[in-house]
This record gives structure tokens, sequence and C-alpha cells, in this order.
């Protein structure tokens, strides 16, 4: 089995592309208290 270990530096993060939806999208956040 391929080593699968995640490390999350600088470069790696640049390097990652995300999606053209998800710079676009709008996120919220709704909290319901209770």
């Amino acid at each position: 089995m391929p080593d699968m270990s995640a490390r999350a530096d600088l470069k790696d993060l640049r390097r990652h592309r995300v999606p053209a939806w998800w710079s676009d999208a709008k996120l919220g956040i709704f909290v319901h208290w209770t």
C-alpha cells in the first residue's frame, strides 16, 4: 500500500487549485440559538 500521508506546507497549498465555482461561491453560516 502506498504511503498516503498528507502534509500541509505552503508549497503544497499554493500548488493546489480550487474549482472556479469555489472562489465565486457565497458561503453562509446560520446559527440557531435554542
